[in-house]
């Protein structure tokens, strides 16, 4: 196998190509390289570290039982991702299974808030180094989504960030 380097500088497409042809230890990079993504993404769509855990365990076994289906044409990001949110929606319609419709309709409202607060904390983690520039400028505002935020002090922006 070779160094550490090397390996991370493989393109996807030909890391697939190598595990399909039986060389099985390349399949540590491409897990290497999304395991820490899809736990996101999966802990994002499931609301539970532990449920995003079997999730993704779950991806990539899907990963290496349908890697022969994979076609080159797509991009093997998207192609994975959309197994993970598969699995996840697998999981929810499990939980449906197990527990009664208010429940899960309640899971996914709070996904949709999760979601929702994800995408305003991404809004403001890239407005805050314009902000950290305008800062002390009078004629200097930051418009996020339609609000002027100008006026906004640094650390109110500062606590929507994790």
């Amino acid at each position: 196998m070779k160094d550490t380097s090397s390996r991370s500088q493989l393109k996807d497409s030909e890391l697939t190509a190598r595990v399909r042809r039986g060389e099985t230890e390349w399949l540590d990079v491409l897990i290497e390289r999304y395991y820490d993504g899809i736990f996101r993404f999966c802990c994002c769509k499931t609301g539970s570290r532990e449920a995003a855990y079997d999730c993704t365990q779950e991806t990539f076994l899907h990963l290496l039982r349908y890697l022969e289906a994979y076609t080159e044409q797509k991009k093997f990001k998207a192609w994975l991702y959309r197994i993970a949110s598969n699995v996840c929606t697998d999981y929810f319609r499990k939980a449906a299974r197990e527990t009664d419709g208010e429940e899960v309709l309640e899971l996914l409202q709070e996904e949709d808030r999760r979601f929702e607060q994800i995408e305003q904390r991404e809004l403001v983690r890239h407005a805050l180094p314009v902000f950290r520039k305008c800062r002390g400028k009078p004629s200097c505002s930051i418009s996020l989504t339609g609000l002027n935020c100008g006026r906004l002090r640094k650390s109110r922006i500062q606590k929507c960030l994790p």
